[in-house]
């Protein structure tokens, strides 16, 4: 029997803005989500990931305006690179950029001096 599909799935993938990317419900899922918050590649993502954070938004913008275009504009990796960038960068309450230092990216490589 095939599971459900979510009310927010378009092209039976998972929606990067509203939902998860690895599964909450399991340890495995948890770790690689943490893992990703964790990647320090965050930190310049213009460099690593050639996605700076105003590239990130527009496209994350572009998906909320139209998802049905944006799908077709960039592949499903692509958003979700967009949201790891915007979500390690961009405080969830307040909306503004968080100082490189307090990211949960920078918690190693900018404490490890003080240590």
């Amino acid at each position: 029997m095939a599971a459900p599909q979510s009310k927010n799935r378009l092209d039976g993938q998972p929606d990067p803005l509203s939902e998860e990317r690895y599964d909450q419900s399991t340890f495995t899922g948890r770790v690689r989500k943490f893992s990703e918050i964790m990647d320090p590649r965050t930190l310049l993502p213009g460099l690593f990931f050639s996605m700076p954070i105003e590239k990130a938004t527009g496209i994350l913008s572009e998906y909320k305006s139209d998802p049905r275009k944006a799908i077709s504009a960039y592949d499903m990796e692509t958003l979700w690179t967009a949201k790891k960038v915007y979500q390690s960068q961009i405080h969830p309450d307040t909306g503004k950029s968080i100082p490189p230092p307090f990211r949960m990216a920078g918690f190693a490589p900018f404490g490890m001096p003080i240590v």
